[in-house]
């Protein structure tokens, strides 16, 4: 069995490629629709957001040993039943959202590479893409690290780049952010806030699986610190310095507003700067494409190492990976892929993404009455960050169920199908075995 561990530079760059993928080369030109030029400050806004949101988890990582973030820390705090529900949601949504990510990502790649543009083609790459990384993911964590870091290090490549070159070539008044009429809208701004934190999405996944790390309990809270102040270091400039060097020509036309990071570059260093951020996106994507296919088996193993599913999904290979997790996971992403679900699927994601944050948020209180976490991480002024953590995170869920009902509705939809299946199925398996 495979005893090496990541380690917590391994870690940080994993969370970034989590995060980082198509949504920064696209929101920016659609924030800018909606807000003008306030995007640059909505970016602030939902990187102070988030990483509240993210301190929280790291709170709770010192807290909870245990693999499965979200899920883990509201079984701990809350009981099975909670946990099983945010476990369930999480990896309905986690599993379509890499079906849809490997479709994104041949979609692209058919834009750039006409001959696989035939949907015929598609299915194939598809295919292979999900076959190719299910494989990745059964070898050895080394192999599993070096892949990582090479695609997380090549995808903040063109990033970089735009940022260095892209700030000389900017309006400099266009960089200060602005308060626009339409952010005193709370429809608009909550609209554009939970664009933005699409975006922002992925930190969670740092610890989902934290027996594949090295001194979780210090290492996990570190690099969401991190990579919170990386990610959003990077956003910011790059929304910034895209709305300094095009201002309103960013929804000028619908292909600029599609590449707009592309469009920007391009007026920076011609076609040269248009061909490196267009493949830059396109590895991006790649990148987020192999972070994908490593959590989310880890999201199934997490709830059969707690016995809330069979067992055999926990079970592992000589290499140490959990390879049934692996297997199934990669089988149903062929279907929901090939099949186009996805599109449904994916609806999930409102109320599946704050059914992970809201819980955890509330897990923090809970640890800090049991008083048990001694050496570990502990979010500085109080109950002060948990607090607006809440508060922000009721806020854009309540408008984002008065702006469109029916993704709450299917969302709500799913936790309901999850409890069902825990009252007559889980929790009589648990009795059962005495737990």
């Amino acid at each position: 069995m495979e005893t090496k561990k990541f380690k917590l530079w391994t870690l940080v760059l994993l969370g970034v490629n989590a995060i980082i993928g198509s949504g920064i080369f696209l929101y920016p030109a659609y924030v800018y629709k909606q807000i003008g030029e306030g995007s640059s400050l909505m970016f602030i806004f939902v990187a102070f957001l988030v990483s509240t949101i993210a301190l929280c988890f790291a709170e709770c990582a010192s807290n909870c040993s245990e693999n499965g973030a979200a899920y883990a820390y509201a079984k701990d705090a809350f009981g099975n039943f909670t946990g099983f529900i945010v476990g369930f949601m999480r990896y309905v949504v986690a599993v379509s959202a890499w079906a849809a990510v490997i479709v994104g990502f041949t979609m692209t790649l058919g834009t750039v590479i006409p001959i696989l543009s035939s949907p015929i083609i598609q299915k194939i790459v598809i295919a292979l893409l999900i076959s190719g990384f299910t494989l990745l993911n059964l070898t050895e964590l080394k192999t599993i690290e070096r892949f990582n870091n090479i695609s997380t290090i090549a995808k903040l490549v063109p990033l970089a780049l735009f940022i260095i070159i892209g700030f000389f070539f900017v309006d400099k008044g266009k960089l200060i952010p602005t308060f626009t009429p339409e952010m005193g809208d709370t429809v608009i701004f909550s609209n554009a806030a939970i664009m933005v934190l699409y975006a922002f999405a992925g930190f969670e996944n740092v610890a989902t699986y934290v027996k594949d790390v090295e001194n979780p309990k210090k290492n996990v809270p570190k690099a969401l610190i991190i990579i919170m102040s990386l990610v959003s270091i990077f956003y910011i400039f790059i929304t910034a310095i895209t709305i300094g060097i095009m201002g309103s020509d960013l929804i000028s036309d619908p292909v600029i507003m599609k590449q707009p990071l592309a469009f920007a570059f391009k007026r920076v260093l011609g076609d040269l700067g248009f061909y490196i951020i267009t493949v830059g996106s396109l590895i991006s994507l790649f990148a987020i494409v192999f972070a994908g296919s490593y959590f989310t088996p880890r999201v199934l193993s997490s709830l059969a190492e707690t016995h809330m599913i069979p067992e055999v999904f926990d079970k592992k290979n000589e290499k140490g990976r959990p390879y049934v997790a692996v297997l199934t996971t990669g089988g149903l992403a062929m279907i929901i892929g090939l099949s186009g679900t996805y599109l449904y699927l994916t609806q999930l994601s409102v109320v599946a993404r704050f059914l992970q944050y809201i819980p955890t948020i509330l897990a923090v209180f809970v640890y800090r009455k049991r008083n048990t976490n001694v050496d570990g991480y502990k979010m500085p002024f109080g109950y002060t960050i948990p607090s607006i953590a809440l508060a922000l995170s009721v806020f854009l869920l309540y408008n984002s169920a008065k702006t469109d009902p029916s993704k709450i509705m299917i969302g709500l939809g799913g936790s309901i199908i999850a409890a069902l299946i825990y009252i007559f199925y889980t929790k009589k398996r648990l009795e059962k075995i005495g737990l």
